[in-house]
Order: C-alpha cells, then structure tokens, then sequence
C-alpha cells in the first residue's frame, strides 16, 4: 500500500472514530508531535506507528507485490 493511500485510510478511520490528536496521544502514549508529524506523512518508528494504529483499531500487514 503507497503511503498516500494509507494515510488516507488512516485519516478516514481518525475521523469515523472521532477522535482528536489529542486522543491519539494520550491513548497511544506517544506525544502529539509525533502524531502530528505520522498524520503529515512524516517518517516515525514503527513501535509509535504501531501505537498509534491500535488506537484507531487498525493493523499493518505485508504483502508480496508478486501476489498482486
């Protein structure tokens, strides 16, 4: 999945949960300008991306571009 189309998806999900930046922070644990900088589409670790998804009830996975 290209980075714009998750983030995409991610925003959509922020929003049919309802939830602010501010929710994402406190509930993930890590800080609002780190969850800013992920929602501006800006490189974060995976262990605050990982947070941060399961606030929003998301899950990553991978995929062979071969079974495409």
């Amino acid at each position: 999945m290209q980075l714009i189309s998750m983030l995409k998806t991610v925003k959509e999900r922020k929003q049919t949960l309802d939830k602010t930046i501010q929710n994402i922070a406190d509930e993930s644990g890590v800080s609002v300008r780190t969850v800013n900088r992920f929602f501006a589409g800006q490189n974060i670790g995976y262990k605050h991306m990982e947070a941060i998804l399961l606030v929003l009830k998301l899950d990553i996975y991978i995929q062979s571009q071969d079974a495409a």
